[in-house]
């Protein structure tokens, strides 16, 4: 960052900071939208082969075989128990075997945390026993889009070195997600419905006293009162403008609903980049009630690369519903390989920007970051390889931890075994979550 750039970021910072000026908070917003879009600009669209693990032929075969073993030994011991659920011997199998493909797994053996993964896995049943609690009419789809979020906030928790746990903010702002998005996204209301609730629920998060409507829309405001339990208006005033300013962006694309095949690629990158790096950026103010510049900017960025990692995930079902994200907007005209490159380096330059307070995991926290998130690319990449030059193909397949064969039918093999256990009448889905943590 230059000089002039730091000195701009701080003035803007440290006014909203002391003054609460409300102009600021989008000053800041705008202010980390241009950084990190001419950070995106400027990622190059050359193929660093540094950045990757290179995997042999033996070694991808290996990685099938251990992973098919663990999926197909994890369904006959689940169809098993499911015949004898007070079996202990079975209960004991299913968690040696999950403990030891953990282990073996080098996307999931990097301790980030002192006492990981023992954190995650209590913070991650504590939130599952809750939402349990608090609604039982959600189902599987809606605990984990919570759960994802939660997730996200607990590595946040640990990147600032704060203990790893389901707090109620936590727990709130990520339930937020399935209830609001469940609602503005379903086609049983018309727009001006959508608009009703979007309206009052504006009014609820700047502290007005709104009663609710419906059953569903108690639920939704409740969820507030976890936050404003922990954190009062008065002390975090920047914490509640977040809260606001997500809202916002989510009613703007909500809007988009009705005219997006009219927008461009720069209007497409501002809402990309606004609304994902505004989402982790609300996570973080949730997670610590205050941050510094580095927190801000790091978890701005990571917001970013979040938003676009899930929309590579997504390009066909985008694609299929005429929703407009920087990879949909190109592919018609071009190969994806350089958004999809830019999007790698991007990445690479994010993980700098991870601050350095929890000094002990530090590069064990960029490297599990790292890992992932290029796995997300490479497992994108191998579904839709007719977007890609063949040049490109070939030159990623290299990296691929598993035949090329495997990875384009990953998706489908999980789809499979998942179908097969959710058949399962004895054993609730969120029995087996908690059984397998």
């Amino acid at each position: 960052m230059s000089k002039t750039l730091e000195k701009d970021f701080l003035y803007i910072y440290e006014n909203l900071r002391t003054n609460h000026f409300e102009d600021y908070f989008a000053r800041l917003n705008k202010a980390l939208f241009l950084y990190f879009k001419e950070i995106w600009y400027q990622s190059s669209t050359k193929l660093h082969i540094s950045f990757f693990n290179h995997y042999d032929k033996k070694k991808k075969e290996e990685n099938k075989l251990q992973t098919q073993y663990f999926l197909d030994k994890l369904v006959k011991l689940l169809h098993s128990l499911n015949n004898d659920s007070c079996n202990s011997a079975l209960k004991n199998d299913i968690k040696s075997l999950t403990t030891s493909f953990i282990n073996s797994n080098e996307f999931l053996n990097l301790n980030i945390s002192e006492d990981y993964p023992n954190d995650f896995i209590i913070a991650t049943k504590d939130f599952i026993n809750n939402s349990i609690k608090y609604d039982e009419r959600l189902n599987f789809n809606d605990i984990f889009q919570a759960l994802r979020n939660a997730w996200t906030m607990n590595l946040l928790q640990a990147t600032f070195n704060i203990d790893i746990e389901m707090t109620q903010p936590v727990f709130g702002y990520s339930m937020l997600y399935p209830y609001t998005d469940n609602l503005l996204d379903t086609s049983q209301l018309n727009l001006e419905e959508k608009y009703l609730f979007s309206s009052r629920l504006k009014r609820r998060l700047v502290g007005e006293l709104v009663l609710p409507l419906s059953p569903y829309e108690e639920q939704v405001f409740k969820l507030l009162t976890f936050i404003e339990d922990t954190y009062s208006r008065k002390d975090y005033y920047v914490l509640y403008k977040s809260l606001q300013y997500i809202h916002l962006l989510q009613t703007q694309s909500l809007r988009q609903q009705t005219k997006q095949s009219f927008l461009d690629l720069e209007r497409v990158i501002e809402i990309s980049f606004s609304k994902g790096g505004l989402s982790v950026l609300t996570d973080a103010y949730l997670v610590r009630g205050e941050l510094n510049l580095p927190e801000i900017i790091f978890s701005f960025g990571m917001g970013i690369a979040l938003q676009l990692l899930d929309d590579l995930q997504d390009i066909k079902a985008d694609e299929k519903k005429g929703n407009i994200t920087i990879f949909t907007h190109s592919m018609d005209k071009q190969y994806l390989d350089d958004n999809v490159i830019r999007l790698i380096n991007f990445i690479s330059y994010l993980v700098d920007l991870i601050p350095n307070e929890n000094k002990h995991y530090i590069q064990n926290i960029k490297q599990a970051l790292k890992r992932n998130c290029i796995l997300m690319v490479l497992f994108a990449a191998s579904r839709n390889t007719r977007l890609f030059s063949k040049e490109f193909v070939k030159n990623i397949q290299q990296f691929y931890p598993y035949p090329v064969s495997y990875m384009k039918k990953f998706n489908s093999i999980l789809n499979s075994k998942c179908t097969k256990i959710r058949k399962l009448k004895n054993l609730k889905v969120t029995d087996i979550l908690d059984l397998l943590l």
